[in-house]
């Protein structure tokens, strides 16, 4: 038996982080796993350093460095993402970052396009996008300090 994984599996728990039930489960395929030596769903399991979710919450934040020059937006988060995605987590939340960058982008071009053959009508969702993604990025960068990983709402799933 692997008893390091047990024990982050115990501190999980008394974190509270796991349920009993998911204790139970968890522990159930650790021991098949010493005993059939095959791979579990432990290997996921596992706990999140305050440099990992410190890290993933400026990424998500380093968007805003759009309004300082907007490619910087675009560039930021994913060089950041580039350096350090041998990191599961990290690695999570810079494909959230990019599929919401890619989803924004594309949403935009089709709002301004929209804009012209409407005559302007459909610059009024494109103001609502920027508030949208300003909430968004606020959103993912509290779920990354959480240590949470969830997509942003309204994002497209490329990666």
């Amino acid at each position: 038996m692997d008893y390091e994984k047990l024990r982050v599996l115990n501190q999980l728990k008394e974190e509270g982080t796991i349920s009993e039930d998911e204790y139970n489960r968890q522990r159930e395929k650790l021991n098949n796993e010493s005993e059939l030596g095959s791979k579990s769903e432990f290997d996921g399991l596992r706990k999140l350093t305050e440099d990992e979710k410190t890290y993933a919450f400026f990424m998500h934040l380093a968007q805003f460095c759009s309004f300082v020059l907007p490619i910087i937006g675009f560039l930021v988060p994913i060089v950041m993402w580039i350096l350090k995605r041998e990191d599961s987590y990290i690695d999570a939340h810079g494909r959230i970052i990019f599929n919401w960058l890619l989803s924004a982008l594309i949403y935009s071009i089709v709002l301004f396009f929209l804009g012209f053959i409407t005559f302007g009508l459909s610059f009024i969702p494109l103001f609502i996008l920027g508030i949208l993604s300003i909430i968004f990025v606020i959103l993912g960068a509290m779920n990354a300090k959480e240590g949470v990983t969830k997509n942003y709402p309204l994002s497209i799933r490329f990666l």
